[in-house]
């Protein structure tokens, strides 16, 4: 595996951050990860990547504003974002049965 991400690393289309616990994989390697799985296991692998998300972005407590965790909204609300676009490509193949917690991370990204 070691030997495949440094081969990655050289076609610049795998980035580690300086800790090495974070790996960003170029969006043509995602597309064709995603291309390949089929709509079903996308669906499944949206779901996955959702509850990371959820489990990641602040939730706000009683409709309050996330103005003292602004940093780390910040560095997720992209993924937020890509996350919402891909339900919408996703609906349209696999009508994604509805997920409660999909509406409140849009909602506590929303503020």
């Amino acid at each position: 595996m070691e030997e495949l991400i440094l081969a990655l690393r050289g076609l610049s289309l795998v980035n580690i951050d300086s800790t090495g616990e974070l790996i960003s994989v170029h969006r043509m390697i995602q597309g064709e990860y995603r291309y390949h799985l089929g709509a079903e296991k996308r669906a499944e692998r949206w779901h996955h990547a959702g509850m990371l998300l959820r489990a990641a972005f602040p939730r706000q407590t009683n409709g309050s504003a996330l103005f003292n965790q602004w940093p780390l909204c910040e560095s997720l609300i992209e993924h937020v974002l890509v996350f919402a676009a891909r339900y919408r490509e996703l609906d349209d193949e696999a009508k994604i049965p509805f997920w409660e917690d999909f509406v409140y991370l849009l909602a506590d990204a929303a503020k």
